[in-house]
C-alpha cells in the first residue's frame, strides 16, 4: 500500500499564537488588548473541552447567518441539530473525534455570538435559479452556499460569487498556509470555492473483481500496482484474459460502465487536454488523441459493457451500476464509477478491490485521473454579512482539530471502509485523490454526451447510424461542435 501523504504541523502552535492576537476588521467590537484563547489538544482523553481556534472571538449579536446546500447536514464541522445531534460514547464510531467537532461548532457559535441557519434546496436547478435571481436582485438569498461544482461554475460564470482572494483576512488559514483549508475551485484567474483539508473521497478509481480476474489466470492488478507495475499495458492484457463469449453470445466483459467517465479519465491519466488553458479545444492534443486510441482498442475488441444510467452530480458523470445484476453476478474485471453506488457494500458476493487507473505512456506528472471543480464552500455576492466575517466564521469551524491534522485522514479512511470494504481499498481510493489533474472542461456538462458520442464511433455494430471512425477521424468530427459550445460559455 503506497503511503498517503499528510501535512506536517509543526509550526502550527506558533502561527496560531500570531493569528490569535492580530485586529480584526473594525466594522465588529473587539477588545485589541485581551489576550488570545488558549490552544487546547483533546487527543487522548475523552473528558473534552471545547478547543480554540485561528481568530480572537468577534461579536456578531446574536445574528443569523445563513448557508445554501442541497441536503441537510451537510456543511462541513458544523453539526447542526437537528441532522447532527450531541455524541453520544455509547453509539458513536469515533466519541472522541465526533466529541471534538461538536465541542467545537458550539463554542465558535456561543465565542462569536451567532447562529448558522441551513436553507435546503429543492433541487440544483432550483439552488441555481434562486442564487441568480436573489443576487441580481441585490440580496443574496443566503449569506454562504455549499454547493457542488455545477451550481458553483454556472453562478461564476454569471458574476455571482465572491473571489476568494479578494478577501482581506489577517492570519486567515485559507489564504495562507491552508492547516485546514484549501481551493477546490480555481479558474478565470481567481478562487472561488474551498474546502477542510480533509483528504478528498470523490476521486475517480476502479472496481476490480478479483474473483474474475484470478479465474482467469490473469496478473492480479492490486498486486502490480503494489509493485509500479501497473500500466495501460497490463491493464488491457486483464481485460482481454476476461472477456468471454459463451455460444456465440458475449456473457463477461474486461470493463463496465459509461464511457464518457472512462475516457475523461484516462485523458487526465495521460496528462492530456479537454480545454487548453486559453479556453479552446484539446481534443487533437498527443496526449489525448493517445487516451482516445486506447479507448478506440477496447471498444473495438468488445471488452467493454455499456452502461448508460446515470446521476449527474457536477464534476462529471457519477456512474451509478444500472446493471445492477450483471454486477452482482460478476460479469467483468473492472468497473467505472464513484463507489458510493454499490447499493450496499455486503451485497458484493465476490472479491472485491480498488485501485487507480494506470498512468498512461506520456504521464509525467504522477496524475491518474481528470478532475474538475468539486464541491465547497462560497460567498454569493450581495450577501447580508460582509465576505470577510463569513471566512473568519467558516475557519474557526473547520480548525476543529487544531494540532492533530491525522483526525481529518482518519475520517476520509473511516467513510472509504465503510464504502469499498477494507482499510487497504480505502487507503488506495484516497491516494488517489492526490492524482487529479484539473481541466476546465470537467466543468461542462454537455461535454459527457460528447464523449459519449466519440466512443459510439469506436464500435464494431450495433450502431446502424453511423460508421465506425479513427480516432483522428472522430476528433475533426467534433472540433466545430466542441468549439462552439466553449465561445458560447467562456466568451
Amino acid at each position: 500500500m503506497r503511503p498517503i501523504k499528510l501535512a506536517v504541523l509543526a509550526i502550527f502552535l506558533l502561527a496560531m499564537s500570531a493569528c490569535s492576537r492580530s485586529t480584526p476588521p473594525p466594522t465588529l467590537e473587539i477588545d485589541p488588548s485581551a489576550p488570545p484563547p488558549p490552544i487546547v489538544s483533546n487527543a487522548q482523553t475523552s473528558e473534552t473541552t471545547p478547543v480554540r481556534g485561528i481568530h480572537q472571538p468577534i461579536n456578531f449579536d446574536n445574528r443569523t447567518i445563513t448557508i445554501g446546500l442541497l441536503q441537510e447536514g451537510a456543511t462541513p464541522f458544523t453539526m447542526l441539530p437537528p441532522a447532527h445531534m450531541e455524541p453520544d460514547p455509547a453509539t458513536s464510531e469515533n466519541y472522541i473525534r465526533d466529541r471534538l467537532i461538536w465541542d467545537n461548532a458550539r463554542r465558535v457559535e456561543h465565542d462569536f455570538n451567532f447562529t448558522l441557519e441551513e436553507w435546503v434546496s429543492r433541487g440544483s436547478a432550483h439552488f441555481a435559479g434562486q442564487l441568480r435571481t436573489s443576487v441580481l436582485a441585490g440580496s443574496a438569498i443566503t449569506d454562504l452556499i455549499f454547493a457542488p461544482p455545477n451550481i458553483l461554475f454556472e453562478a461564476v460564470l454569471g458574476g455571482q460569487m465572491q473571489p476568494l482572494c479578494q478577501i482581506n483576512l489577517p492570519c486567515s488559514d485559507l489564504l495562507g498556509n491552508q492547516f485546514f483549508s484549501r481551493f477546490v475551485a480555481e479558474g478565470f484567474g481567481y478562487a472561488w470555492a474551498f474546502h477542510t483539508t480533509e483528504p478528498d473521497t470523490s476521486a475517480f478509481t476502479l472496481g476490480v473483481n478479483l474473483d474474475v480476474i484470478n479465474a482467469a489466470g490473469a496478473p492480479n492488478p492490486v498486486e502490480l500496482y503494489n509493485n509500479n507495475q501497473w500500466t495501460w499495458d497490463a491493464m488491457l492484457n486483464i481485460m482481454r484474459m476476461t472477456t468471454l463469449e459463451t455460444a456465440g453470445e458475449q456473457t463477461q466483459w474486461g470493463i463496465i460502465g459509461r464511457p464518457c467517465e472512462l475516457l475523461r479519465n484516462f485523458i487526465g491519466a495521460n496528462d492530456g487536454v479537454i480545454v487548453t488553458e486559453d479556453y479552446r479545444f484539446g481534443f487533437d492534443h498527443p496526449n489525448t488523441l493517445e487516451a482516445l486510441e486506447f479507448i478506440e482498442t477496447i471498444m473495438g475488441e468488445q471488452l467493454w459493457m455499456w452502461d448508460t444510467y446515470v446521476t449527474f452530480y457536477g464534476n462529471g458523470g457519477s456512474s451509478m451500476i444500472s446493471r445492477w445484476s450483471d454486477f452482482q453476478s460478476g460479469n467483468f474485471a473492472f468497473k467505472t464509477g464513484l463507489h458510493w453506488s454499490l447499493s450496499s457494500p455486503d451485497d458484493i458476493p465476490f472479491d472485491f478491490a480498488v485501485i487507480p487507473l494506470p498512468a498512461g505512456p506520456s504521464n509525467t506528472s504522477g496524475s491518474t485521473s481528470g478532475g474538475g471543480w468539486q464541491t465547497g464552500v462560497a460567498f454569493p455576492r450581495a450577501a447580508s454579512i460582509e465576505a470577510v466575517h463569513l471566512l473568519m466564521i467558516m475557519e474557526e469551524y473547520f480548525s476543529w482539530s487544531v494540532n492533530e491534522p491525522e483526525r481529518l485522514h482518519d475520517m476520509a479512511i473511516t467513510w472509504g471502509r465503510g464504502i469499498v470494504l477494507t482499510e487497504d481499498n480505502a487507503a488506495r481510493h484516497v491516494y488517489a485523490a492526490t492524482g487529479q489533474r484539473f481541466d476546465m472542461g470537467n466543468n461542462i456538462a454537455a461535454f459527457d454526451n460528447i464523449l459519449d458520442e466519440m466512443v459510439r464511433y469506436f464500435m464494431p455494430h450495433n450502431d446502424q447510424w453511423r460508421d465506425r471512425r479513427t480516432s483522428v477521424e472522430v476528433i475533426e468530427i467534433y472540433r466545430d461542435q466542441v468549439q462552439r459550445e466553449l465561445e458560447r460559455i467562456f466568451q
